[in-house]
């Protein structure tokens, strides 16, 4: 009986250890593309069929290094993008960075091009990493969106905006965030025709009014990072509690949830492959 006991807990034992080797060394790798069509007749006929990259949660220095960034753009550059969109978390708040880790974040994420611009946002872990994240910012040819906006042109006077919000653990009131972003929409709807919002925690969006933005682009929530069969994620972080899936129809307001390409804590994954989202804008 006791040899019995001492087989099955052994072999409880090797199947974590084979569980976890497999979300360490398996479900960490590889890159996909997660393609959406999203549809909405108030974009803008000029700017049909954009495409808007997002990358989220790189959370550099953990599974995410040189080689796996550097696959990122080459993907990235691919696609050839209209507008490149990071939504938080280009670091992690638990690696220590040198000169040489800025440098190489800089130039992998300064290789990536897009038509219309590139955009960029704070995460939580960037705020704990603010020294560091000032230089990326410093040094990166994107444009910093935190509590800001962008109004783009293309061809005609019809335009788009895309807008920003930096990380919830910022203690500016929400209010502030958006004033100069609802500010503007109020005061240029003839030419303003379609809104994109980008947030790194998706529940930021329960503490105000969502509806002025057609699209919002979230991540944070890693998908879980490690999903099982059946019964999906294991824990969601804070701050993407209520919303963590791939997408959520907020009757005229579409979110989507990047899943992102790094890991937080511990560096596992599973049925969650690392990814970054493609976007494409259509009207009818």
């Amino acid at each position: 009986m006791k040899k019995n006991v001492i087989i099955i807990c052994s072999a409880i034992v090797a199947l974590f250890i084979v569980f976890i080797m497999y979300c360490y060394y398996v479900g960490t790798k590889g890159l996909i593309v997660k393609e959406y069509l999203v549809k909405n007749s108030k974009l803008p006929s000029s700017f049909y069929g954009t495409k808007i990259v997002q990358i989220s949660d790189i959370h550099y220095g953990r599974i995410t290094k040189k080689k796996e960034l550097e696959k990122v753009s080459k993907t990235v550059n691919k696609i050839k993008p209209d507008i490149i969109v990071i939504t938080g978390d280009i670091l992690d708040k638990d690696v220590t960075y040198n000169e040489q880790d800025i440098i190489e974040i800089t130039t992998i994420l300064n290789s990536m091009d897009a038509k219309f611009g590139k955009y960029v946002i704070s995460g939580n872990h960037d705020l704990v990493k603010q020294k560091d994240y000032n230089k990326i910012l410093e040094n990166i040819n994107y444009i910093n969106l935190d509590d800001s906006y962008q109004i783009l042109y293309n061809e005609t006077n019809d335009a788009i905006m895309i807008s920003g919000l930096s990380t919830i653990d910022n203690k500016k009131k929400i209010d502030d965030k958006l004033f100069e972003s609802k500010n503007q929409i109020k005061s240029d709807t003839s030419k303003i025709k379609y809104n994109i919002l980008l947030v790194h925690e998706p529940d930021i969006i329960k503490t105000f009014n969502y509806k002025d933005y057609d699209l919002i682009l979230a991540g944070h929530s890693h998908g879980g990072q490690v999903r099982l069969p059946l019964i999906g994620a294991l824990k969601y972080n804070r701050g993407a509690k209520k919303y963590h899936n791939e997408y959520y129809n907020l009757k005229n307001t579409d979110l989507y949830i990047s899943s992102g390409i790094g890991t937080s804590r511990l560096n596992l994954r599973l049925n969650n492959k690392p990814s970054i989202s493609l976007y494409r804008l259509v009207n009818k």
